[in-house]
């Protein structure tokens, strides 16, 4: 069985809250955490790229909801490539294309 570390389960929680703030600060706390070598692969067996994707091209009032989950997971797939390919599966470059251009022109 497959366990998720503590502090990846707490964030895990936390992106799915209804307050996008809560949510926003989740995102950029797990973006740092890519940071840490080795820490990208421990959520190889979980949902985050699902996850970010849906929230950074979702339509979240606060557009820094939209920008760290962005962000967060450009970080993932750079720290660990597999996530990278899960993200072309999922079309999700195309979905953050059309994002941005929806926060330019807003």
């Amino acid at each position: 069985m497959f366990s998720l570390p503590a502090e990846f389960s707490v964030l895990m929680t936390l992106l799915s809250s209804e307050d996008e703030v809560l949510v926003g600060n989740a995102a950029l706390c797990l973006g740092n955490c890519m940071e840490v070598p080795q820490v990208a692969s421990t959520l190889l067996k979980t949902d985050i790229v699902q996850v970010l994707l849906k929230l950074a091209g979702g339509d979240a009032q606060k557009t820094a909801v939209q920008l760290n989950a962005g962000i967060a997971l450009g970080k993932l797939c750079t720290a660990e490539p597999r996530f990278a390919v899960q993200l072309r599966e999922l079309h999700g470059m195309e979905i953050l294309n059309s994002t941005v251009k929806h926060i330019k022109d807003s």
